[in-house]
Parts: structure tokens; C-alpha cells; sequence
């Protein structure tokens, strides 16, 4: 029996479309299954291999993404906002997993997702590679350590064919910025600077994006001050990293809860490099550290119950979901900013234990809290029935 993920390319006639198809073809565990691109293009009709310049596939290039979303497992999309936005609701119909490396969503179409998120899993990530997503790692804990004394600017580069700035990348690496900072982006961001534009604010978080050439992607994230810069750099020499990464990417999404996903999920960087907890513990995790509350209550049993002890002390209960729900709006308000970082994970039966280090900003004042603790998760039909969490 064939086990390998069934995958679909979305948009398949363009530069990171054939990448895709060539991850595909090339890594193990999964198989092509389907491609599409618009309405009228000349590669419709056209087996998908003849179509590239190569050997016959047996893959006839569509333009229905729902014959192709009905006999894949997941679905790569590097299309347009437009697309992605379309091609969510078909993913949440068939319950496909939807990798988006789409770049340029508002902040409104990023909304528009979340409705597809709670019936399928949908991974969205401005760039796809191992190496952009430590860099942003990094930027969110060196924006953490150093004050408003060093300004931050982020400077990308890419090809002449590119046609949104500042690049996908540049905003994540932006956010995460911010997010270290204990600021929302758009309130200090500057997206490139002209004529009399005054001495710099302090805090701004600068964005330039420059385009010239095939540059695959580099970025460079600046903190400077009086007497020293440091600089934190990424350079991409060839996409198929962005390629392989969505491949990848796909596969860790298959039978996971639906939910909105990133590449720090994918990679385990929010779970101390953990990526084996069972999955509604780790969805609940990252929910959890994206205050994104409509996720964590996916990963929840209707009759769930939870008990948060602190020194001894039962400092709060809830007893089923709705009460649940009102504690983590409540707690999620709370913070600016929160992490929790596996330490240690042990599976017995249906319950999971972890050790775990937590660090929170604070919405009001902006004192950072730091602690560890434990936690126990049973879990029944993949949905969490009960949490206990001790300090």
C-alpha cells in the first residue's frame, strides 16, 4: 500500500511552482497528485511534464482546484492573496493540509484565513527555510535583550521579478522584532524613508527593500547605536531551501488538528526543540504562545477541565470549555507577549507531562515575569480533556 502524502501544486507554471514540483519528485514520503493554475493559461489541458520542457508525468495540468483539492492530502500554494484566500476555503471543505508561502496578505486577508483554520490544518509562513526562521528567532530574543538605545532596521533584497516589498520575510522578521520589543509593529513601523523626514524616532523599527537581478532572498536585520552595530544575516543562493522547507512543511501537518500554523511550529523552535509532543499538545502550545485563543479552544474537549495550582494553592478551575474559554481571553489579555518552552515531555498512557519555562511581558507596566512549572495533559479521541498546571 502506498502510504506517501498525496500533494498538489497550486499555480504550477511559475518560479517556485516547478521548484515545488521538483521537492516533490525528489523527497521521500510523498507523491504528486495534482497542479493547477488559471483559467486560459497555455499549460492547460498539457500533461504537467511536457508542460516544464521534460518527460511525460501523467499529470494533467487543471484549472479546477476542486477536482485537484478532492484527491490530495495537502495542497502547496505560492500564488496570490487573492488565490490563497480561495483555495483556504476549498482546503477547509476537503480538509487538506494548505501550505501558503504566498506573500503580501494584509493584515484584513490574513482575518479572511481564519475561518479555514478551524476545520483544516493551514500552515502560512512568509519564507519556508530552516535558516530565515532561527534568524527570526534570534531577532525577537536580540530585540528582547537590547533596549530602545539600539534602532532596528531590517534591509531585504531580491530579484527584479518580485512584486510586493517589503518581501514576506522582511515582515516577519519585522514582527518578531516587535514582538521582542513588547510593541504591535504597525504602530513604530517605517516602511522606507524619503525627502525631509526628520531625525529617526526612538523605537521605530525600519523597513528597506531594494530589487535588482535573480537575488534568491537576503536580509539583513541591523540593531545599531552609538559605537556598534550588530548585524544578524540571512542569504539564500538557491529557492529549492523555500521548496523543500513546504514539502516538509506539509508532511508535519498531516494529521494534525486544524489550525493556523507557522514555520516555528514546524521546526518545534517554540517548544525547545520538541517537535514530538502529541499533536493537540503541541498545538495547544503554540496557540498558547500566540495568545490566539479561538486555536487553543480547537484543540479542547467539550466537557474539558482545568486546574491552575500555584504553590500549593488552586489559584483557578474551570469545568468545562466555556469556562475554560473565559480563563484563557483572561489570561491571554494579560500579557504583551508570553512563551512557554518545553524543557522535558514524558507520554504515559493518555496523559502527557511536561517541564516547562515560562517568560511573560506584562500588557500594563511591561515587567517581564519569568518562572517554571509543570503541566499534565490527558487527551482522549485527539482533543484534550484535562489540563493541570502547577508552579
Amino acid at each position: 500500500m502506498d502510504d506517501r502524502m498525496r500533494l498538489a501544486v497550486l499555480g504550477v507554471s511559475g518560479r517556485m511552482g516547478r521548484m515545488l514540483v521538483r521537492a516533490v519528485e525528489e523527497m521521500p514520503g510523498v507523491v504528486l497528485s495534482g497542479a493547477t493554475e488559471r483559467a486560459g493559461h497555455d499549460w492547460i489541458g498539457q500533461d504537467l511534464g511536457e508542460a516544464m520542457g521534460g518527460a511525460t508525468l501523467g499529470l494533467t495540468v487543471s484549472d479546477d482546484p476542486l477536482e485537484v483539492f478532492a484527491v490530495a492530502g495537502g495542497v502547496l500554494d505560492f500564488t496570490t492573496p487573492a488565490s490563497s484566500l480561495a483555495h483556504a476555503a476549498l482546503a477547509a471543505q476537503a480538509r487538506s493540509v494548505h501550505v501558503i508561502g504566498t506573500t503580501g496578505f494584509t493584515a484584513e486577508e490574513v482575518a479572511r484565513l481564519e475561518p479555514a483554520t478551524r476545520h483544516a490544518c493551514v500552515i502560512r509562513a512568509g519564507n519556508m527555510s530552516l535558516g530565515v526562521n532561527l534568524l527570526t528567532d534570534l531577532t525577537r530574543q536580540v530585540a528582547m535583550a537590547l533596549d530602545a538605545e539600539y534602532d532596528i532596521e531590517v534591509v531585504e533584497m531580491h530579484h527584479r521579478h518580485k512584486v510586493d516589498a517589503p518581501s514576506g520575510t522582511a515582515l516577519m522578521l519585522a514582527e518578531a522584532a516587535a514582538e521582542g520589543r513588547g510593541v504591535v509593529l504597525s504602530d513604530v513601523a517605517a516602511r522606507g524613508r524619503d525627502g525631509l523626514t526628520g531625525a529617526r524616532p526612538a523605537g521605530e523599527i525600519g523597513m528597506a527593500s531594494l530589487r535588482g537581478g535573480d537575488v534568491a532572498g537576503e536580509h539583513d536585520v541591523i540593531f545599531a547605536t552609538e559605537g556598534e552595530r550588530l548585524v544578524l544575516r540571512h542569504i539564500a543562493t538557491d529557492r529549492m531551501i523555500f521548496s523543500r522547507g513546504a514539502v516538509r512543511a506539509a508532511l508535519w501537518g498531516r494529521n494534525r488538528p486544524p489550525g493556523h500554523y507557522s514555520m516555528r511550529d514546524v521546526l518545534g523552535l517554540d517548544r525547545g526543540g520538541l517537535p514530538d509532543l502529541p499533536p493537540p499538545v503541541a498545538a495547544y502550545i503554540d496557540a498558547y504562545n500566540a495568545r490566539d485563543v479561538p486555536r487553543l479552544m480547537a484543540t479542547l474537549s467539550e466537557d474539558v477541565e482545568f486546574q491552575n495550582i500555584s504553590g500549593g494553592v488552586l489559584t483557578a478551575e474551570a469545568t468545562d470549555k466555556a469556562g475554560f474559554e473565559a480563563l484563557a481571553i483572561q489570561g491571554a489579555s494579560m500579557f504583551a507577549s508570553r512563551r512557554q518552552t518545553v524543557l522535558s515531555a514524558i507520554t504515559v498512557g493518555r496523559t502527557t507531562h511536561l517541564e516547562s519555562g515560562f517568560e511573560g511581558v506584562l500588557a500594563e507596566g511591561g515587567e517581564t515575569i519569568s518562572l517554571k512549572g509543570a503541566s499534565a495533559f490527558d487527551i482522549i479521541d485527539g482533543k484534550i480533556t484535562r489540563v493541570v498546571d502547577e508552579s
